[in-house]
């Protein structure tokens, strides 16, 4: 799957525990992140991850501009 231009994989590990997988873009300097989380179904898991894929997007911009 992609969000903002960044690949990451959401699987389940068990009924509410998920793994989801952010890969490296060079071009944006971002690295390989794998999470375990809690979340009720898989939807809300991919929404987590697309949220810390935004914070990791955000923060760089940020840094880039200072």
């Amino acid at each position: 799957m992609q969000h903002s231009g960044v690949d990451f994989d959401v699987t389940q590990v068990s009924p509410r525990r998920w793994l989801w997988t952010i890969y490296p873009k060079k071009s944006l300097r971002m690295t390989k992140i794998a999470r375990e989380v809690i979340a009720k179904d898989r939807e809300e898991a991919v929404a987590q991850c697309k949220l810390e894929i935004d914070r990791k997007l955000w923060r760089k911009m940020n840094a880039q501009g200072s």
